[in-house]
């Protein structure tokens, strides 16, 4: 398996290394670059229009069925990304053309409906087993049914929707495939019939759209909402589609490319549905227009789209391999909570979920509220991430204010849009002292010739200071994580207090503060209390050397301190 996984993984990168310099050229002509291109590969085995087609595990795509010229076939054939080549496989147990065809969780392939010859329609199905490249028939649909759509739905079962039928015409019906049991039962039906749709699988159920109605081809589409069993309207294409193939790609947005529009023209645009946004936008276009193509998922985050016609009546062989550009899809940016002041750490993730490797030159906070973070470590910088890879970057926060806190972090790379992700902390207010007295004080430096005042009186009622009071020493009070059942039982508290000599030429006021660091982070913060200046520490601090920064008047004093 691993071995199949690494002779993948280099195919993908043959064909990325052969079609990312006319992706770059594109770049480099338009000031907005396309999402994704279209670039050609092998053959299939005989001109065929009205195909169907699914990935396999082993990351090879089963073609099955089609139209050469008037006459359907039990041709079954695959792709190989290795060498970008078809060959044949084992035949259908029946002819079919305009077919559907989806992959099991199980590997094995359902291939059900479509026509036998002209104006014979098929309500059976079979299984393609990739094991033996067999296929064994199972139930029947409840109507014949050619030219619909389908797809996976989150429980492993199939949903099979419109086409049409030589009893009744265009449908809107809908018939679910359960594996279990290899039986199909009735669905829910769509708002409108649809002969040649398009599906694909969508968090949560099944986006069907495009096709013909009574009045040509559409742009409608809708969603099978699978927990509710029911349909309810999607955001329309760009272009009505009949006939086009789609293909859900890994970082979940949907493929829709070719068909034909409302004038029964053949289309080489594409489009990709977000079904996070409910939106449709523009991507490359295919490298000819194609009506009737089979389409399934490759290694690499790559699609196949092979076969069709290119005039609506005469078949080809030609195959396309879609790349999407990079995309970067950043995780891990809501930080921990922290003490204002005190300056907490953590991993983001940058993920690339297009073909196309992302390279990434920089990234950078940006927003009224960025000082309170910092990138700190770039892993990212001038790293090429390829597809489904990740690099990192390391964000510390250290909030000012109490409250929630928010900031955008911005990659500077070559998406089409570079990626943009909405970092937050919430800052908290310092450690308070309990409200009892403290343990004696545990001197750990010498003290200046100087009588401190008593530990035991409240820090936070006694008048801040003027600017000539001499300050003879700083109060580091640290408390043990049982501060929140010292909170419940004020007399288990486990603070102590270190007293610490100031800087020299330490002034005094109301707007002095002063922090703790050893290298880039921070232990303890505090201001003026009373007549003393203490700083708090959330857990006792191990013994080392550390940098006392005092800054009033919009100066900055520094002294070594050392704690034990």
């Amino acid at each position: 398996m691993n071995l199949m996984r690494s002779k993948l993984a280099r195919a993908a990168a043959a064909f990325l290394a052969a079609t990312c310099a006319a992706l770059m050229a594109t770049a480099t002509a338009s000031a907005s670059p396309p999402p994704g291109l279209f670039g050609g590969t092998g053959s299939m085995v005989a001109p065929l229009t009205d195909s169907a087609a699914a990935a396999l595990p082993n990351g090879q795509v089963l073609v099955v069925g089609g139209w050469s010229g008037s006459t359907a076939t039990t041709v079954a054939q695959l792709f190989d990304p290795i060498t970008g080549t078809f060959t044949a496989t084992g035949s259908m147990t029946v002819p079919r053309a305009c077919a559907v065809a989806v992959a099991l969780p199980d590997g094995e392939v359902l291939v059900a409906g479509g026509l036998s010859m002209p104006h014979v329609g098929l309500s059976s199905a079979e299984l393609y087993n990739p094991a033996t490249g067999t296929f064994t028939p199972t139930g029947s649909m409840s109507v014949d049914r050619e030219c619909a759509a389908g797809a996976l739905l989150p429980n492993g079962d199939v949903l099979i929707a419109g086409g049409r039928s030589e009893v009744s015409d265009v449908l809107s019906s809908s018939e679910i495939y359960d594996p279990a049991t290899g039986t199909f039962s009735w669905g829910p039906a769509m708002s409108i019939v649809r002969s040649h749709p398009y599906a694909a699988s969508v968090p949560g159920g099944v986006l069907v759209g495009g096709g013909a109605t009574v009045g040509g081809a559409t742009a409608t589409t809708e969603l099978y909402d699978a927990s509710s069993n029911s349909f309810r309207p999607a955001a329309p294409m760009g272009t009505p589609r009949q006939g086009a193939a789609a293909v859900t790609l890994p970082d979940g947005l949907v493929l829709v490319a070719g068909g034909v529009n409302a004038a029964n023209a053949p289309q080489a645009s594409a489009e990709l549905y977000d079904p996070q946004s409910d939106t449709f936008s523009p991507t490359g276009s295919m490298l000819k227009p194609t009506v009737g193509a089979a389409a399934a998922l490759l290694p690499g985050g790559l699609a196949l789209i092979a076969g069709g016609s290119n005039d609506v009546s005469t078949p080809t062989d030609a195959a396309e391999v879609y790349a999407s550009y990079p995309q970067a899809r950043i995780t891990g940016v809501a930080l921990p909570s922290s003490s204002i002041g005190l300056t907490v750490t953590q991993k983001v993730s940058v993920t690339n979920w297009g073909a196309l490797p992302l390279d990434v030159t920089g990234a950078s906070v940006i927003g009224p509220q960025a000082g309170d973070f910092q990138v700190t470590a770039d892993g990212c910088l001038g790293a090429s991430v390829a597809f489904a890879a990740s690099c990192q970057l390391t964000i510390a926060f250290t909030p000012t204010v109490s409250g929630l806190r928010t900031a955008d972090l911005q990659l500077t790379d070559n998406e089409a849009v570079p990626a943009v992700a909405t970092l937050s902390g919430t800052g908290v207010p310092l450690l308070m002292v309990p409200s009892v007295p403290l343990a004696t004080p545990k001197l750990m430096v010498p003290l200046p010739p100087a009588t401190p005042p008593s530990t035991g009186a409240s820090p936070t009622t006694s008048a801040s200071p003027s600017a000539t009071t001499p300050v003879r020493f700083l109060k580091l009070v640290t408390c043990t994580k049982l501060a929140r059942a010292a909170a419940r039982h004020p007399r288990t508290s486990r603070c102590r207090t270190t007293l610490i000599p100031p800087p020299a030429t330490l002034p005094s006021g109301r707007h002095v503060v002063a922090t703790l660091s050893r290298g880039r982070h921070t232990y303890a913060r505090g201001s003026w209390q009373g007549s003393e200046l203490l700083l708090w520490a959330p857990k006792t601090l191990r013994a080392a050397s550390y940098t006392l920064t005092v800054k009033a008047g919009g100066k900055q004093l520094h002294q070594p301190v050392r704690i034990g």
